[in-house]
């Protein structure tokens, strides 16, 4: 991959929680076997409950010992 095409897949995945979980994480199933992450939630759908939960957790107040 050129350094353009690099920068490129970079913004991809920043616009699209979808298609950075879909093309990139890999998780272990009820059997302990590695597959690709797979959701039945339509693009749209699971980037807006991403973006949900993102606003959530910085309005969440962080609290140290």
């Amino acid at each position: 991959m050129t350094q353009q095409e690099i920068q490129e897949e970079i913004l991809k995945c920043k616009q699209s929680p979808y298609y950075f979980s879909t093309k990139y994480l890999i998780v272990k199933n009820h059997r302990g076997k590695s597959v690709p992450f797979a959701t039945p939630l339509t693009e749209k759908q699971f980037n807006k409950m991403f973006k949900k939960l993102e606003n959530n957790e910085r309005n969440i107040p962080h609290r140290t010992r």
